[in-house]
């Protein structure tokens, strides 16, 4: 009886090291970046998300990536995967301030029943939607306002994205947020 009971203990012990190692922790994979070009260097920052509804032709993750330079957010992105539809309203294509076409893109949190409705610029390819700053803290905290990145007990733990494929389906993405971003708050200025 005692080795049966020990065998089903080594036999748990087994299958949640399995269970641990196919589910890593998520954590922001961290690089330091050159632009040879500009002769500049960065923090960039990146996790993976997964596909709840795929593309038509998925090939690759969803992945969230943040650049930061000089402790000040440079830009962020979240790249789809897929050529995503640009958003329209009754004066057409939806532009950005600066002339970038947009799309709509629905988050939710878990602190939250209803996705919030956002337009995010389009990437050259259609394929990344570029987000600011003031995205990156609603990212990390789920609050507009109020939620401080810098204080781990307000960061959320999930955040789910929808966007619309350019072939009409929706894409939708879960990303297991960070239990800590300190390095990033701390490399973006975003506390």
């Amino acid at each position: 009886m005692k080795n049966c009971v020990a065998g089903l203990a080594v036999a748990f012990a087994m299958l949640g090291l399995a269970l641990a190692q196919e589910n890593p922790p998520a954590g922001w994979a961290y690089s330091r970046q050159t632009d040879a070009l500009r002769g500049t260097a960065f923090d960039q920052f990146m996790i993976q998300g997964e596909y709840i509804d795929s593309p038509s032709l998925a090939g690759k993750v969803p992945r969230m990536v943040v650049q930061c330079s000089d402790g000040r957010f440079k830009e962020g992105f979240l790249d789809v995967g897929a050529v995503v539809q640009s958003g329209e309203s009754s004066e057409g294509v939806t532009r950005s301030l600066k002339g970038r076409t947009q799309a709509f893109v629905y988050m939710r949190s878990e602190n939250r029943e209803k996705p919030v409705k956002m337009l995010w610029e389009i990437s050259n390819d259609g394929q990344a939607l570029f987000f600011s700053k003031m995205y990156m803290g609603l990212i990390l905290t789920g609050r507009k306002i109020g939620g401080r990145a810098s204080n781990t007990d307000s960061l959320v733990h999930e955040q789910i994205f929808g966007v619309t494929e350019a072939f009409g389906n929706q894409v939708t993405m879960r990303f297991n947020m960070p239990t800590d971003s300190t390095r990033l708050v701390e490399s973006c200025g975003l506390r």
